[in-house]
């Protein structure tokens, strides 16, 4: 499925140090990125994110994430010191289709939820995203990184 947010996503993703933050919250707190760029996609379209709705778009992904994506992660992770750079590339690809999944099961969860409207939402979301993972610290920097 080819959906609005994963084209947002990849947008944003490559955007200046946008991917740099990410995967070092992730490693420091084990922020799901793809959370924390649906939070921002949400903002995007003026959708206001509550903690209720966060949690249930948490356990909609949950099993995914568990079973598939951070599985492959963590084999390409292994790989990284190896000579094996052509598994380590399926596997980076294959990873990315789980992830692809998971954005595509968020798209859906947020079609199905009722949200309310509100402009200039990006930093309440972004915040629910970091409280879920104690990094509300570093809510001034993503910010900034994402605002940039």
């Amino acid at each position: 499925m080819d959906n609005p947010f994963w084209q947002f996503s990849l947008k944003l993703y490559a955007s200046k140090g946008v991917q740099s933050v990410c995967l070092q919250l992730q490693t420091q707190y084990g922020l799901n990125v793809n959370l924390l760029l649906w939070s921002c996609w949400l903002a995007e379209k003026d959708l206001l994110l509550d903690a209720e709705v966060y949690r249930q778009a948490q356990q909609a992904i949950e099993l995914w994430q568990r079973q598939y994506v951070e599985p492959l992660r963590l084999m390409r992770q292994q790989l990284k010191d190896h000579a094996a750079t052509t598994l380590r590339a399926k596997i980076m690809s294959a990873e990315l289709e789980a992830e692809r999944a998971v954005q595509d099961r968020l798209y859906v969860f947020a079609t199905e939820v009722q949200m309310s409207m509100a402009t200039n939402c990006l930093k309440g979301n972004i915040n629910i995203c970091l409280r879920s993972y104690a990094a509300q610290s570093q809510l001034n920097a993503v910010l900034s990184i994402l605002t940039n």
